[in-house]
């Protein structure tokens, strides 16, 4: 009898292990996920960023209205996301170039100091006017 409850506690012992690393790994898998989804938006939504203020460039030649429509394109999906000033160039044949930062939603990497900066996405974006 005394047997079989120390195999019962054996049994429960690994199942409790055994759920604590696939909920660790879980965590793990999570945050990567959200980190490359993130960088991808952001890429994507630099490109959108870009051909936004091209555009408004385009029909103003007013660098802070080029400027105000990037940022407006960049947070259409997350209001988070910035486009630094020092970041928003306009060529001189009116090119626009600009990167977009957003922070990827994540549970572990926001709480570890040293990991957070993993979850700062920035990406390029460039966009030719149209004629």
């Amino acid at each position: 009898m005394g047997r079989g409850l120390d195999h019962g506690g054996i049994v429960v012992n690994w199942l409790l292990r055994l759920s604590l690393v696939l909920g660790a790994a879980g965590l793990v898998v999570f945050d990567a996920v959200s980190v490359g989804v993130t960088r991808i938006a952001t890429a994507d939504d630099a490109a959108a960023a870009a051909a936004a203020a091209s555009v408004a460039w385009s029909e103003t030649h007013r660098p802070e209205r080029a400027y105000a429509a990037a940022v407006e394109r960049a947070r259409a999906h997350d209001r988070t996301a910035d486009v630094p000033r020092d970041t928003f160039r306009i060529a001189p044949d009116g090119a626009v170039h600009l990167v977009v930062v957003r922070r990827a939603r994540t549970i572990v990497v926001a709480q570890v100091t040293a990991l957070q900066g993993w979850a700062l996405v920035e990406a390029d974006g460039a966009a030719t006017p149209t004629s």
